[in-house]
């Protein structure tokens, strides 16, 4: 084994990359870093204890490209490497409006997991070198990014990507394709300037090296500098995001406003972009952060913003997500169930019972009379819906939820009882004025209780 492969085997120990290994799906195109890779592995691969399979696409952009994948599915045939191939024609799928670039990357990878699930494969290592990571790292900064972007590309994911061979310069990986007599290829549509990442690396570096001439170490550093400080900060908001409330089937997620009060203002952006991505699969941009933001420290609890197809909405004790068709009414889901007595009942994130209760236990305003329940319902509220809140007067439900300050998010998923359309107790509001049990021994308790949200 030589310096520059002890080299790699001891990044891949400091990082861990392989722990619990069950097999490891090369990504390679015929390039010097990948080749590079797959030579490394090859020559190594008893020093490793899990199977090797070699994975190419063949994206049919370049003319050579299917002499490329041929000759890497003859270095794997000769040499015992399992061998999968893609053909795949990009230029006649890319979709309107996406680059062939993002459109050639997606495919790739939907390529490699799915040859990781087929083989119950663990790992996938792609040839991502140091030069790379300088490109991303400078690529962010123009684009404009958060630390997370300064951090450049990750050496590991939890998916299972790894990139062993992060620690290493291009030339050296050339340098050992030369000593370990490596065939590669170079990818001719690297000299044109038709590619972001080509203007980066063929313009924009060359320019900043005669400023400073290690201007990729530099690079390289700062990305290791705000990896360290993303993962801190990442990793005090995944905790505090344990304790939210995000319900994907809804579309709705609650951050509470005492979690602003509480938190570092770094480590409560990054929260608010967590939550917001595991509800919607979308990532919010800096500027939408800020106007989430916003909404934490205003007062007033009728303002929001739009993020998307979503909204982020203000309430008396927290921010809200909501998807905007369930916000503007539309598609709500209408629940409607039998009432049991001492039964406890389901009713979307919460449970409802009837309780039996005699004197001289406490009454509250959740106490009706003992009645026949047995055309009694709960129900969610419809659009319309009256309650009796006073013995001389009616009032909307809607208006009602607003003036007891019920937070807007789960307006649609709380309880009514309903009996002959009547509604004899709502969430929130209690019984109605004149179904009050203030003179009965024998009366009846609505318990309701909701993740979060405790009555």
């Amino acid at each position: 084994m030589n310096a520059f492969e002890k080299k790699i085997f001891s990044f891949c120990n400091k990082y861990n990359l392989f722990k619990n290994c069950k097999g490891l799906i090369l990504a390679v195109s015929g390039g010097p870093d990948s080749m590079a890779l797959l030579g490394f592995f090859e020559k190594n691969r008893d020093s490793f204890s899990f199977p090797l399979l070699c994975a190419t696409v063949d994206h049919s952009i370049r003319r050579e490209s299917e002499e490329e994948a041929a000759y890497v599915e003859k270095f794997c045939s000769k040499r015992g490497i399992p061998f999968e191939k893609l053909v795949v024609d990009i230029p006649s799928l890319c979709p309107k409006g996406v680059s062939t670039e993002t459109f050639s990357r997606n495919v790739r990878y939907d390529f490699f997991f799915s040859l990781k699930e087929k083989y119950s494969f663990s790992h996938i290592a792609t040839a991502h070198t140091s030069d790379d990571n300088a490109e991303t790292v400078l690529m962010n900064i123009i684009r404009g990014c958060s630390v997370s972007g300064l951090a450049g590309i990750p050496v590991s994911r939890s998916d299972g990507v790894v990139r062993p061979l992060l620690c290493c310069e291009k030339s050296e990986l050339i340098n050992y394709c030369v000593d370990e007599k490596i065939q590669y290829f170079i990818d001719s549509t690297n000299a044109e300037n038709i590619y972001r990442r080509n203007v980066v690396r063929n313009v924009i570096i060359p320019v900043l090296e005669k400023e400073n001439p290690s201007i990729r170490g530099a690079l390289n550093r700062l990305s290791v500098s705000a990896g360290i400080d993303d993962a801190f900060i990442d990793s005090f908001a995944e905790e505090i995001a344990k304790g939210i409330n995000i319900n994907e089937r809804r579309k709705f997620a609650s951050i509470p406003i005492s979690l602003w009060k509480e938190n570092n203002k770094a480590v409560f952006s990054r929260l608010i972009r967590k939550v917001f991505s595991r509800l919607s699969g979308k990532e919010l941009s800096f500027s939408m952060t800020e106007d989430v933001l916003s909404l934490f420290d205003n007062k007033f609890t009728s303002n929001k913003v739009q993020l998307f197809d979503f909204y982020a909405l203000r309430t008396y004790s927290s921010v809200d997500f909501i998807k905007i068709d369930v916000e503007e009414g539309k598609n709500n889901e209408f629940l409607q169930i039998k009432a049991k007595i001492n039964t406890e009942i389901p009713f979307f994130d919460g449970i409802i019972k009837i309780v039996e209760r005699k004197s001289p236990h406490k009454k509250n305003r959740d106490c009706i009379p003992k009645i026949n329940m047995d055309d009694a319902v709960f129900r969610t509220r419809k659009s319309g819906d009256v309650f009796k809140n006073t013995k001389s007067g009616r009032k909307l439900i809607r208006r009602l939820f607003i003036d007891k300050k019920i937070p807007f998010g789960i307006r649609d998923k709380v309880p009514l009882l309903e009996k002959n359309g009547e509604i004899l107790w709502a969430f929130g509001l209690g019984a109605a004025a004149d179904r009050r049990a203030d003179d009965c021994d024998e009366f009846y308790e609505v318990i309701f209780k909701l993740k979060n949200q405790v009555k």
